[in-house]
């Protein structure tokens, strides 16, 4: 008797559920968060199933402009990165191509976060490209790296792996 009763009000209450559901006209307003913006557009063009702009905990924010089809990087392997780095007025401060091991001390931890992926962030994937703009606090900090990119500067990296060697990592 304690089961039909338990049963019927289980079915009672997911039915209730549903129709509060469907009956739903919530609207969320999805209005931006007040950033940087970020003048120049990137030079790289989506082909295959770019992304949506996201944030992480840190802030941190990175968009997929080309998700790449070769295999992801791990710790301690060598990567080699071609980049375009930009102050919040579009102004390029560095490009070029870079190599550099997964979690060297030495790098912005915005830019090792944009390759390597953590907090919630996938590594890329070989041949991939990303834009990532990163805050003070995950780039060069109140100090800045002068003269190009003045104290406390919110910077942006367009980034595109293009070769990862080494073992499995540390």
């Amino acid at each position: 008797m304690n089961r039909t009763i338990f049963v019927v009000l289980t079915i009672l209450l997911v039915s209730i559920f549903q129709l509060a559901c469907q009956n739903s006209s919530t609207e969320v307003s999805s209005a931006p968060a007040a950033t940087p913006q970020f003048t120049a557009t990137p030079t790289a063009q989506p082909s295959s199933g770019p992304g949506e702009m996201k944030t992480t905990p840190t802030g941190l924010k990175y968009q997929d402009l080309v998700l790449g089809t070769g295999q992801r990087p791990l710790l301690g392997q060598t990567v080699t990165v071609k980049y375009v780095g930009k102050l919040a007025d579009g102004k390029v401060f560095e490009e070029g191509k870079f190599d550099f091991r997964l979690g060297e001390k030495d790098i912005i931890r915005g830019f090792t976060l944009g390759i390597g992926g953590g907090e919630g962030i996938d590594a890329m994937k070989l041949d991939g490209k990303r834009l990532i703009i990163v805050p003070p606090e995950l780039g060069y900090g109140n100090t800045g790296n002068p003269p190009k990119v003045p104290p406390n500067a919110t910077i942006s990296y367009e980034m595109e792996l293009v070769k990862v060697q080494g073992g499995l990592g540390f």
